[in-house]
């Protein structure tokens, strides 16, 4: 979803919120970030996960806006694929294989 779309989904407002957050394009290309920070705040993600490689330009107010709010970032350019399992305490994240 870029900036168009998580428009259109912020009239559902608390319903959005989410302790996990697969972020779209990569963490990159996602629009009109005025309307990206919103939907970052109303999401309040715990977790974000960014599946992108080493190298790639991430779009540095997005991770801004995360690291503001306290979301644990998965880069999988960092981790390698991730596996995120859902307990009665939240979720929990770690490394589906480690990195050599």
């Amino acid at each position: 979803a870029g900036s168009k779309a998580m428009k259109g989904m912020l009239c559902f407002g608390p319903l959005l919120e989410s302790e996990l957050l697969k972020v779209p394009h990569h963490g990159g290309q996602l629009g009109d970030m005025r309307v990206v920070r919103e939907f970052i705040e109303e999401v309040g993600c715990k977790h974000a996960v960014v599946s992108t490689s080493a190298g790639y330009a991430k779009n540095r107010e997005l991770f801004e806006k995360l690291k503001e709010q306290d979301t644990n970032i998965y880069m999988t350019s960092d981790h390698g694929a991730v596996i995120a399992e859902e307990t009665e305490d939240g979720f929990f994240i770690r490394p589906f294989c480690r990195r050599p």
